[in-house]
């Protein structure tokens, strides 16, 4: 022992028998197979961290952005053909577009999209259990998502692949559209009617989800900016709705209350925008 030093507890003596009786003072070290389990543990943890974090960000930037521009750019088919097809043609003239829409705009959203499935399939809601705001909000920014997704599946297939595989031009693109959702089936414009269910989802997904992100990206650190990014997405869901809802539900009790009648009335003019659609 050195001069001053207690003695050991397990030694009244104070005669320091080495490692041995140190060894019964402790308990054994752990195990290698101990340290890898929680290496690996770790090393999950922060990838599931790092993961939902690039998930909250692409749903904010460029997913969101892509959205807001998306709607914006397009509420000009409200002023006619000429002007939509402007909007597109500015779009299109865009240098080095396509690199924009792979690594800018479907990359990000197929990254999005997958990882947000994954989510939903790997949590459970309590909305029912426990029915609180946030918890029905919760259930509701999953079902918009998979809503979203499906729409947006759609909407790809409806101008994009079409352009992409089979040739279609940018300038058929308001023709196209006006026709579809126009269309009316039974006496209903089911199509348009799946558009605004599309729209409002895709609106609602992205207006909540930022309360989610801000909360995550530590925008939101008190209670007061908390309230308020809780009151702000309602009033953007109003504000970006606003510039399609009016024109699709306009036309769609038109198409239902005249459905019949229309299938023997001349073609409308084309030039006369019946909604506001996604490009």
């Amino acid at each position: 022992m050195l001069d001053g030093e207690a003695p050991h507890p397990l030694d009244p003596k104070g005669n320091y028998e080495g490692p041995t009786t140190l060894m019964t003072a402790h308990a054994a070290p752990p195990s290698d197979s101990a340290d890898d389990s929680a290496a690996s543990g770790s090393a999950r943890a922060k990838r599931a961290f790092l993961m939902r974090k690039l998930h909250s960000l692409s749903g904010v930037v460029p997913v969101g952005a892509f959205l807001v521009e998306h709607l914006w750019t397009n509420a000009t088919a409200l002023r006619g053909p000429l002007a939509f097809e402007h909007a597109v043609a500015q779009i299109q003239a865009l240098p080095g577009l396509w690199a924009l829409e792979v690594f800018g705009i479907f990359l990000p959203l197929a990254f999005h999209a997958g990882y947000g499935v994954v989510l939903a399939f790997s949590t459970r809601p309590n909305g029912v259990t426990y029915p609180f705001a946030r918890n029905w909000l919760y259930m509701l920014q999953r079902v918009t998502g998979f809503i979203a997704l499906f729409f947006i599946l759609g909407h790809l297939w409806e101008i994009r692949i079409q352009k992409w595989l089979f040739g279609m031009q940018t300038e058929a693109f308001f023709s196209t559209l006006a026709t579809h959702l126009s269309d009316a089936r039974f006496g209903a414009p089911w199509l348009a009617m799946a558009y605004l269910v599309g729209l409002l989802a895709s609106v609602f997904h992205f207006t909540n989800g930022l309360w989610g992100f801000c909360a995550s990206w530590g925008i939101t650190v008190t209670r007061a900016a908390a309230r308020r990014s809780r009151v702000r997405p309602s009033g953007r869901v109003s504000l970006l709705s606003r510039r399609v809802d009016h024109p699709l539900l306009r036309h769609g009790s038109s198409a239902g209350a005249h459905g019949r009648a229309r299938r023997h009335a001349p073609r409308r003019d084309a030039s006369v925008p019946a909604v506001t659609s996604f490009v």
